[in-house]
């Protein structure tokens, strides 16, 4: 293999590496949305003895919560995509190392 050959496999892993961590950005921040949608759904449930007040957690109430509410299906989803996004920047990442790319 030419280094020419070499450089281009090393450009597109990295690529690759630069946008697998930006969709993983992405899936934490939808992650954190759906999380922020059940703590408030959750505080709204809370035994007897909390006061309704219209709002819930970081200043959400409880019908947009309830409106973004997923489904456990999409929750799954969610979470296998992230798995499988972190698998492949662990992958790519060590194909970097191996390729004496620090990371």
């Amino acid at each position: 293999m030419s280094g020419q050959e070499q450089h281009e496999i090393i450009g597109r892993t990295v690529v690759q590496h630069g946008d697998a961590k930006r969709d993983l950005a992405a899936l934490e921040a939808k992650a954190r949305s759906v999380a922020n949608s059940m703590r408030i759904v959750a505080q709204e449930l809370s035994p007897a003895g909390v006061i309704y007040t219209g709002s819930g957690f970081s200043g959400g109430t409880l019908d947009s919560a309830l409106e973004k509410y997923p489904d456990r299906i999409e929750v799954a989803e969610l979470l296998e995509e992230i798995r499988a996004t972190k698998r492949k920047i662990e992958g790519l990442t060590k194909s970097l190392r191996d390729m004496g790319v620090p990371v």
